[in-house]
């Protein structure tokens, strides 16, 4: 008989591959759960990763495991004109209040009610997309800082970039295009608030995450991580700059600490 936490590690990693194993807060769930698997089970996962992604995506995965993670950055300006998807007849568009905590939390179980109220009180925004009522795409909005959970690091960002994270869509409403309307319904408040350049960060080996932000005309920025454990960590953002100014950097804070792998 299969032990309980090896059968909840297994529920949880079959859960992962199901909503795409790729994102980021995806990876570090299967990280915990990959820390009570037995050897065969991560070897079976190993081979797994190889079969879907290959030998350069496995040995990043070993690597982020190990003393190594990176992300690719993606910039848009939205001063130029931004190309509007009309908004499909099924669907609204709105930005999440403090009285629809519970429904987000139903469409994305993984983001708790208070996490969700602790972002809206930090003035991020989540702008969602609904049909019949029902919240079937969000994404989250952070402005004056980033702080990215794959990385374990605080980033500081210019005063007129948003950073974009946590799009996510309902199953059976990928492959419409809803990434893209949430983009172009989005801009117009970003732009009210004084943002002129929104960046996204995408694991390297997600290359469907990829395809909305190109789609939105987003452009290759630089990558951010990190090399090295412990006090010998050393985080890295190899950025371009947009007028002599980095839209994004890193900066000291207590939540910089490496996580156990």
């Amino acid at each position: 008989m299969v032990p309980l936490e090896i059968q909840s590690s297994q529920n949880v990693c079959r859960r992962i591959r199901q909503k795409g194993g790729n994102d980021l807060k995806n990876m570090d769930k299967l990280d915990s759960a990959m820390k009570i698997w037995r050897p065969q089970e991560k070897l079976e996962r190993a081979d797994e990763v190889f079969r879907r992604e290959g030998a350069r995506g496995l040995f990043f995965k070993l690597l982020g495991k190990i003393f190594y993670r990176r992300l690719i950055l993606y910039e848009r300006s939205i001063i130029d004109p931004v190309k509007k998807t009309a908004l499909p007849k099924f669907l609204s568009f709105s930005i999440l209040g403090e009285a629809e905590l519970g429904e987000y939390s139903n469409f994305c179980p993984d983001a708790s009610s208070a996490e969700v109220k602790q972002r809206l009180a930090e003035g991020q925004n989540c702008f969602v997309l609904r049909s019949k009522g029902k919240i079937v795409h969000g994404a989250w909005a952070m402005t004056g800082g980033a702080y990215i959970k794959y990385l374990s690091c605080d980033f500081s960002l210019r005063q007129d970039v948003a950073y974009i994270y946590e799009s996510f869509s309902l199953a059976e409403y990928r492959g419409r295009g809803l990434p893209l309307i949430r983009f172009g319904c989005m801009v117009p408040r970003l732009r009210a608030i004084g943002c002129r350049f929104v960046i996204a960060a995408i694991l390297p080996e997600n290359k469907a995450g990829m395809r909305p932000p190109l789609k939105a005309g987003y452009r290759h920025y630089g990558t951010i991580g990190f090399m090295g454990v412990g006090k010998w960590r050393r985080t890295f953002c190899r950025v371009k700059h947009v007028n002599d100014i980095p839209l994004i950097s890193p900066r000291k804070h207590p939540k910089t600490q490496v996580d156990n792998p």
